[in-house]
C-alpha cells in the first residue's frame, strides 16, 4: 500500500492527514460533544502526539485513519479508518477495528456511514481482512446505528481499559462484520 492511499466516495474524498487540517482536527477534538463519549485529550502535546501516530501508522502501511473532506468544497469534516488495538483496550483478541469521528456541524447527514461503508470496502478488497471490528461506550446511540446501518452486529460487552475503573463510558459494545456478511450485502439504508 502506498502512503497516499486516497479514498472516494459520491460526497466525500478520504486522504492522508495534510498540514492544514491540524488546526480544524484540533478545535474539532477539542469540542466536548464530539468527545461526550471518549477520553478527551490533556492538552495541545497530546494531541499532537495523537496526531503524529495517526501519520506514522499511515505512512508505515498506507492504511489507517484518513481525513475526511467534503468534495463540494474540500472542507475537512473530522476523520475515519482503521487500526489494530492492543490489549490495552481490552478487547481480547486481534482484530482490526474501524472507527470515525465527524465535527457536529456533519452530523445526521450520513457521512459517517458513507465513509465507513468505503473504508469497509478497502478493508475486505484491498487488505482481505476476515472480519473488522468496531466498538463504542453502551450510551452511544449514535455510533451504536451507524455500526447496524453498516451491517455489523453486537458480539459482546466489555470493559475499554483506557478508562479508569468507575469511569461512566468504561463499559462498550463491541460490534463485528465478516467479509462474508459484507459481501451479502447485509446493511440498511437508514440514515
Amino acid at each position: 500500500m502506498s502512503a497516499d492511499t486516497t479514498l472516494t466516495t459520491e460526497r466525500l474524498t478520504l486522504r492522508p492527514f495534510r498540514k492544514e487540517d491540524e488546526e480544524p482536527f484540533f478545535a474539532m477534538s477539542s469540542d466536548p460533544k464530539v468527545f461526550e463519549f471518549l477520553l478527551p485529550f490533556p492538552d495541545r502535546a497530546a494531541f499532537d502526539a495523537f496526531l503524529d501516530h495517526l501519520r506514522g501508522d499511515f505512512n508505515a502501511r498506507g492504511w489507517g485513519f484518513w481525513a475526511v473532506e467534503r468534495k463540494s468544497d474540500a472542507q475537512f469534516m473530522g476523520i475515519c479508518g482503521m487500526h489494530e488495538p492492543g490489549p490495552e483496550f481490552g478487547v481480547g483478541r486481534p482484530c482490526v477495528e474501524i472507527g470515525w469521528r465527524l465535527a457536529p456541524r456533519f452530523w445526521g447527514k450520513g457521512f459517517a456511514t458513507e465513509a465507513a461503508r468505503e473504508v469497509l470496502r478497502f478493508g475486505f478488497t484491498e487488505l482481505g481482512l476476515d472480519e473488522i471490528v468496531s466498538f463504542t461506550a453502551v450510551e452511544n446511540a449514535p455510533s451504536r446505528h451507524v455500526m447496524e446501518r453498516l451491517g455489523m452486529e453486537r458480539e459482546k460487552e466489555f470493559d475499554l481499559l483506557l478508562f479508569p475503573v468507575g469511569h461512566p463510558h468504561r463499559c462498550h459494545y463491541l460490534y463485528r462484520l465478516t467479509r462474508q456478511q459484507w459481501r451479502s450485502g447485509k446493511t440498511t439504508d437508514r440514515e
